[in-house]
């Protein structure tokens, strides 16, 4: 391995896109726990300075989500509503130039046809699962946010791992003998 030729093509394999591969394994992995990423909302800064890391914007299968997550249970109020497709879970960027986690909140809101005058059966129920999810959608949101913050910290170390595995000495020298520079002179 010739030290220079190296250091001269560090960059070699990540002129391109390097990361759509990994945009589109995360946006696969986020489906099947109930979270949509668009491409277009994935963004991250790196990989070494303060404020560095990825976040993502996403649109939520509500039931999935929370049965993926195993929060059915300690939320009946959100779990009753997701499971009548009145949840809705939103996005929040906060306004910054930073990728990172904490750039990104997550809100729940039910859009609930009840009204405070319970007549029969249903609507009582409904009423009672409304003060219920009232009461708990503070922390609710609250674990939300962690649970996709968690998953945007996670992708972004996998997108630091790969970018360090792709500019180690090895690859980059695999890549500059497969491109034939290794016949290159450099001063």
């Amino acid at each position: 391995m010739n030290e220079k030729l190296i250091e001269k093509y560090r960059d070699i394999n990540v002129y391109h896109e390097w990361w759509e591969f990994m945009y589109e394994n995360l946006m696969q992995d986020m489906e099947q726990v109930g979270i949509n990423v668009e491409e277009k909302s994935i963004s991250f800064s790196g990989f070494y300075s303060q404020g560095d890391g990825a976040s993502f914007s996403a649109t939520f299968d509500s039931k999935r989500f929370m049965e993926a997550h195993d929060l059915t249970k300690r939320y009946p109020g959100a779990y009753y509503f997701a499971l009548t497709d009145e949840l809705t879970i939103k996005t929040w960027k906060h306004p910054s130039h930073y990728s990172h986690s904490s750039t990104v909140s997550f809100e729940s809101d039910v859009y609930s046809w009840t009204d405070d005058e319970a007549e029969d059966l249903r609507d009582a129920i409904h009423h009672t699962m409304m003060e219920l999810y009232d009461m708990e959608s503070k922390e609710f949101n609250q674990e939300v946010t962690d649970i996709c913050r968690g998953y945007m910290d996670d992708f972004f170390k996998r997108l630091m791992q790969e970018y360090e595995y792709l500019t180690s000495d090895e690859v980059v020298w695999e890549a500059i003998v497969a491109n034939e520079l290794d016949k290159e002179e450099v001063a």
